[in-house]
């Protein structure tokens, strides 16, 4: 399955070690899923939207990466269409 796929890099362009692991994390909602849209937050989390499985979801990182815990269901929301 797909997954739900959010990067940071440094100003130099390599990935950021203080997010994700080693720059990168994803998020799985256990069926065929893409991320159409993200936004960053002004408080520097990360909000990412789409589809898969027959569901919309929506998925809010912190800034270092991890799945905010006050959104959701520990930092997932699913919708079923």
């Amino acid at each position: 399955p797909g997954d739900y796929l959010a990067f940071r890099v440094t100003a130099s362009g390599a990935p950021d070690p203080s997010f994700g692991y080693a720059g990168i994390v994803t998020a799985d909602f256990g069926a065929e899923e893409a991320a159409l849209d993200g936004v960053l937050q002004p408080d520097d989390k990360i909000v990412l939207a789409g589809t898969g499985g027959g569901n919309s979801g929506v998925v809010r990182l912190s800034a270092n990466g991890a799945c905010d815990a006050t959104f959701g269901n520990h930092g997932i929301q699913v919708v079923p269409l």
